[in-house]
């Protein structure tokens, strides 16, 4: 048996860019290996679960189909021209994400869903030619995190129901999960539901539920993917089905960002993986080593948000503002802890994890949303990526059989490319720091400079003035529309009152525009680097 790999690809947004870097490393180091001639079967390594949850959720998408279509044209192969890097670099930037979007929509979203949609409808074809990457299982399983704001009802019938009514509790944190088989020229797609076992001695299984497509393997992705305020959330039709599933009424749903209640999916990675190497216990039989690895990829590790402070220290006493801070950000990770991690404190799993440092991506920047600015940040974060990879690669491998990458490239200016050594050249400076030399482009130090500043205003100084001036334009628009929509909702708030006064609402629909957006346009202006002269300039 070959050795099994399940990845589990934590949330992101622009720093998908970065998970994209790793797992292109990641491939290419599986595809090398799994080729050699000398390469036993048993010492292959296969990946045969991918979950994802939010950025990660789009990635893990793409390469559920690309692992088992990885296609001529566009191939998990080329570094600079893959799937992952062009969906993540090339495909999205905040230009388009701001002047696609309908002005009727600001009241569901800042930015354009369309333009994840067309990218997602790019690679996650709906009949793609078979054609299997070397890092590929027979079998791939895929799981989307997904968090459903309806959600569905568990209940449970008391004995003494007919004088107390139902038990009843509401479950939000949804997911879809599907098998991925192929044949010479088609892949199939089958949904399945994790059933628990009411012996205590057996395992849980996965059943099958119903066949699926890329349709919905597609518009499962783009819900996880829907941050919530940025991107609108999404409708999707959900069924009834087994196990977890199985109280699940036939009805629409809306759907935002997976990543609110399992950001790292590894828990329903190790919940697959398992299930899948109890289905063949010769997996593990005459062999030393483990047969069965995990790998989680994320742009920063696990930290500890545990609170020290309120109620202990002095400065933080358990008063009604800290206690409220602490009961609103206690109830937000108690929603996303995973119940694996106290069964696995004493195991030997093999979890390995590829991340990075806040220092490193400039990406990480304004709730990681920096990366859209410009393109350059997103490569820059891509090969971010690849180095932490490559590092990781040679940490894993004893003794060290991974060289440094021979082949990365990175943006000097837009639409200009630099060699590795020309990314690393020294900058001619002044004593304040300042380049000497005008006619020398960004380059990679001044690159770890902005990183290292995590500074928004310091990023968008870098960015061309024509964007950002179509970047005020579009905001301001934005705060215009949002204002409106406000005064709409406090003025039914004002009708449905059966007592008001007949100057209610009056003051606000007068003084709060002309007051709000002057003091929005100063404040963009400043952040983004415009000139003093053009606050006033009327628009």
């Amino acid at each position: 048996m070959a050795h099994k790999l399940a990845i589990a690809i934590s949330g992101a947004v622009s720093l998908g860019s970065y998970e994209a870097g790793v797992m292109y490393e990641v491939l290419e180091a599986i595809a090398q290996h799994n080729e050699k001639p000398a390469t036993e079967d048993s010492d292959r390594i296969e990946i045969d679960v991918i979950t994802g949850a939010s950025a990660g959720a789009m990635t893990a998408g793409v390469l559920a189909q690309k692992l088992l279509c990885d296609s001529d044209r566009v191939s998990l192969r080329e570094p600079y021209n893959n799937p992952l890097y062009n969906s993540w670099v090339e495909d999205v930037d905040i230009d388009q994400l701001l002047t696609r979007h309908s002005p009727n929509n600001y009241s569901s979203s800042l930015l354009s869903s369309d333009v994840v949609d067309d990218i997602a409808n790019k690679y996650i074809l709906n009949q793609p030619t078979v054609k299997p990457h070397p890092s590929a299982a027979k079998e791939v399983y895929v799981g989307i995190a997904m968090s459903n704001l309806n959600g569905w009802d568990y209940t449970v019938e008391p004995r003494n129901k007919d004088g107390d009514g139902e038990f009843t509790y509401t479950r939000y944190k949804d997911r879809f999960v599907c098998r991925l088989n192929s044949s010479n020229d088609n892949v199939g797609l089958t949904e399945i539901s994790l059933s628990h076992s009411s012996n205590s001695t057996e395992k849980d299984t996965w059943d099958d539920m119903r066949p699926a497509s890329w349709d919905i393997l597609r518009e499962c992705c783009l819900s996880s993917g829907a941050f919530p305020f940025a991107f609108a959330p999404r409708i999707i039709r959900r069924e009834p089905g087994k196990g977890e599933f199985k109280g699940r009424v036939d009805a629409k749903y809306t759907y935002t960002d997976g990543g609110i209640f399992e950001n790292e999916p590894l828990g329903l990675a190790k919940k697959l993986a398992e299930w899948i190497d109890s289905k063949d216990n010769s997996n593990r039989e005459n062999r030393n080593e483990p047969n069965r690895f995990y790998l989680y990829i994320a742009p920063e590790n696990k930290k500890t948000t545990a609170n020290n402070d309120v109620g202990r220290s002095p400065s933080a006493p358990a008063d009604l503002w800290n206690t409220l801070q602490a009961l609103v950000a206690a109830i937000f990770h108690q929603s996303r802890f995973q119940d694996w991690i106290i069964k696995d404190l004493d195991n030997t799993t093999p979890i390995f994890q590829i991340t990075a440092t806040d220092d490193e991506l400039i990406g990480e920047v304004f709730s990681a949303f920096a990366g859209f600015l410009d393109i350059r940040f997103r490569f820059h974060d891509y090969n971010i990526g690849r180095e932490s990879a490559r590092a990781a690669l040679i940490r894993f491998s004893k003794p060290a059989k991974v060289k440094p990458n021979p082949n990365l490239v990175h943006w000097d200016a837009p639409g200009h490319l630099l060699s590795a050594n020309d990314w690393n050249r020294p900058i001619k400076q002044d004593d304040r720091g300042n380049p000497t030399d005008q006619t020398q482009n960004v380059n990679r130090a001044q690159f770890v400079r902005l990183a290292r500043t995590n500074s928004l205003s310091a990023l968008l100084n870098v960015v061309d003035e024509k964007k950002r001036k179509l970047i005020y334009d579009e905001l301001i628009k934005r705060i215009d529309a949002l204002i409106d929509f406000f005064n709409e909702k406090l003025d039914e708030i004002d009708e449905s009152k059966t007592n008001k006064f007949p100057w209610d609402g009056v003051g606000r629909r007068i003084g709060l525009k002309p007051i709000l957006l002057p003091l929005a346009k100063i404040f963009l202006k400043s952040q983004l680097g415009l000139t003093f002269f053009n606050i006033f300039k009327g628009r």
